[in-house]
Order: structure tokens, then sequence, then C-alpha cells
């Protein structure tokens, strides 16, 4: 496998074995009170229900999700809840809540402005107490506790399943335990290595020659939406370079199908040092995604060509600007930070929080696999559902949001063509 060093006036080849580790094992999660400990109190500023008091919960099983407006995932996850609740309907033993951490009247805009429905009792604490006191750390996240107030399940939301809350409900529930110890995924020297190295860029052929995707990661991007670092372990090759060019493979991408399914792992801190030599060399004004770009092909053989062709695709266009207007986000934030999310699919949908109409093309292409373009000329941000079922599916979706797709038989499209040395 070859792995890269980068100095300041060329690019030198190492040949170098690495050798990878099994991925991680993961117990109970390490957050908030273990199962079966006792649970901490819940702090309730308000509700959106005005049949709700917190005597409601005594000797009561007691099923909270905590969620927020900006969480996308948290959103995708309502049917799913939903769903549960009304299974249990009939069930006077438990209790149904989630609980919002962000203040009442941004929670009942949202609701009322996105026609979302959340079943079961709608809390609110936008002071975190009860978030804090469960020490929760990411969210969509749901506890629940029995009737004796003991933590007797957490985890998300979507892998709560009825089999659960029934063995829970006759006392009967055992958390089933993994081995807490988790090994580092790259071997301890290939970290050095890493660290070590001046611009600390490593990229390699993963062990991982299934075909089930375990792929794990982060990024960061600067205001330019250039890569500043990302990192990615067991990633399909061609989903990453899709992935960090917002193009689609399979839409945009022609690649030789029989040498493309392999998976690759990325370090990439590449401290803006080669802004001049890569500049435009692919994508204009991204140098740091233009040398990652470079580099991926250089160590696994293949040339990229970005080409534009006309090809038969959709145009996102504009019918209504007050809708549009309406699903300006919730979420900004001009004078500091700002949450921003996109849920995976769940029955053919997904949920976008505060992301530009270009992210909302790149997910619409990503998911209809059809190149799609826009001309609309828009710095807001948006708040949006998505249907990506298929492009009837869409257009209806986004006529909500005054939006349509118009079918194109004669626009020109950036293409990517992959060719294997």
């Amino acid at each position: 496998m070859k792995a890269y060093v980068i100095t300041s006036t060329r690019i030198i080849i190492l040949f170098t074995c690495l050798l990878f580790l099994s991925p991680h094992l993961y117990s109970q999660p390490s957050d908030g009170p273990k199962i079966d400990s006792t649970s901490p109190p819940f702090y309730i500023k308000t509700s959106l229900d005005k049949t709700f008091k917190q005597e409601l919960f005594k000797n009561k099983f007691i099923i909270m999700d905590f969620w927020a407006t900006w969480c996308a995932p948290c959103i995708a996850s309502f049917p799913h809840f939903n769903n549960l609740v009304d299974i249990y309907s009939n069930n006077n033993k438990l209790i149904f809540a989630t609980m919002a951490i962000e203040d009442k009247k941004k929670v009942e805009t949202y609701l009322i402005r996105s026609k979302k429905v959340l079943k079961g009792f709608k809390l609110i604490d936008d002071s975190s107490k009860t978030i804090n006191a469960f020490n929760i750390n990411g969210i969509p996240h749901t506890v629940i506790i029995d009737n004796d107030r003991i933590v007797k399940w957490k985890g998300n939301p979507a892998d709560l399943k009825k089999s659960t809350i029934d063995s829970i409900l006759s006392k009967t529930y055992v958390w089933k335990m993994i081995d807490n110890k988790a090994t580092p995924y790259f071997k301890e020297g290939v970290w050095d290595y890493v660290n070590n190295s001046k611009f600390k860029i490593l990229i390699a052929k993963s062990t991982d020659t299934t075909k089930e995707n375990k792929s794990s990661g982060g990024w960061s991007t600067n205001k330019d939406g250039d890569y500043g670092s990302i990192v990615y372990q067991r990633v399909n090759v061609f989903d990453l370079l899709a992935k960090i060019t917002s193009l689609n493979k399979e839409a945009r991408f022609k690649i030789d199908s029989s040498k493309a399914d392999f998976k690759i792992d990325v370090f990439f801190y590449p401290r803006d040092f080669f802004g001049d030599i890569y500049k435009d060399k692919y994508l204009p004004g991204k140098p740091n995604t233009n040398l990652l770009i470079d580099l991926i092909s250089k160590t696994f053989k293949f040339e990229v060509i970005f080409k534009e062709e006309i090809v038969n695709g959709y145009e996102l266009i504009l019918v209504d600007s007050i809708k549009l207007k309406n699903a300006e986000t919730l979420h900004s934030n001009p004078n500091g930070t700002s949450h921003s999310s996109i849920s995976d699919e769940v029955e053919g949908k997904i949920e976008i929080a505060n992301h530009s109409l270009k992210t909302i093309i790149t997910e619409l292409e990503s998911n209809l696999k059809v190149p799609l373009s826009y001309d609309l000329k828009s710095s807001k941000n948006y708040d949006f559902t998505l249907d990506v079922s298929n492009i009837n599916g869409a257009k209806k979706q986004l006529a909500e949001y005054g939006l349509d797709l118009k079918e194109t038989t004669n626009k020109p499209f950036e293409m990517v063509y992959i060719k294997f040395k």
C-alpha cells in the first residue's frame, strides 16, 4: 500500500505496509447513568400540552426522547416514535414523552410550519438541566425508566423495538454487554507516522473488503467550502470522491466498474500549503480538495477528468417565492455558531436543517441519481423535508416550498470520468 508524505517542494511516495486492526467494539453507551442505576430527576420548564402534569409520571414506565428542531435525525425518527405511541395507546402503565432543548416558541413555530406530527407529551427544557443531568452528549437520544425510577434502556430511538419495551414492562429485560475494550483502527506505528508528518496526510487502501458500508469519519470546511481537514475510514473510494466534489457518483461519474469497488482510509490535514499549485486544478478555488483528489488518484492509479456534457437531467426552478421564504431556517445565528444537520433516508424521506439550496440539490441528486442543476440566487439556508423515493415524490414535496423540478434535455452538466491506468 502507498502512503504520501508531503514536503514543501515535491511529493515523495513511501511504500508502507499498514496493518489494520478490527473495527471498534462498543458496549452500552458511556453517557449518562448506567443501565439499572437510578434515574436523575426531570427538570420540565413547560409543556406544549395543557393536560400535562409531572404527577402523571408517578409509578409509570417512562419513554423519554430528547430532540431539537435543528436535529434532522431527530425529526426523521418521529414516525417510528409515533408508531410506538400508537401501539401502546391503551397501556396505562407507560407514558411517552419528548423533551426539546429549545425555547417553547421556536418548537411551536417549527411544528406548525413543518406540519410535523409528534405524539406523546411534548415537554420543554431550554435550560438543558435534564439533558445535562443525564449527561447526554448527542441527540436523538431516548431513555426508558421503569416504575421504580431505574434506567432500563438508552440509545437512538430508531433502535428501540416493541420487543424491548415489552420485556422492560414485564421486568424481564437484560442489557446485553459487549467487551468494552476498544482497539484503535490504525496500528500504533501508523498513528506515530501521521502525527509526526508535517502535514498529517495519509491515504491507504483499507483491509476491509466487505460489501457492507461501515464507513465513518468527519471533516471541516472553510468559508469557501474547501476542505480544511477530512478523516474517513473504510469508505468506498468513489463515494469519497463524490462527497468531496459534491457530485453524485451514480448521476455524474463514469467509472470502470470492474475496478471501482474498494475501500480506502484517509487522514488529511493539508494546512493550506499548496494553494497556488492546486488552486483550480479540478474544482475552481478549492486547492485542498484538488490536492486530495490528486493524491487519491495517484495512489490508486487512475485519472480524473472533469468534463461538461449535455445530458438529460432536471433543473430546480422557483414557482412561489413566498413559500420558499417561509422555509428559511429557524436556526441561523449570524453572530455565533449555529446547528445544521441532514438525516439518513427513512421511508423515502430525508430531513434537512439549516442548509443551503446547493446542499439540498446535492442531497436530491445523490438520492434520485439523476443530474440536477439550479440558477436560483439565494444566500439563505432552509429547513426542508425531501421526498427522495422518486422524481414525482420529490416534485410533490418541493411544491410545498414553492419549488419544482423541470426536465432538461439540452443543459450541460459537469461529468467526472475515471480512467484506470
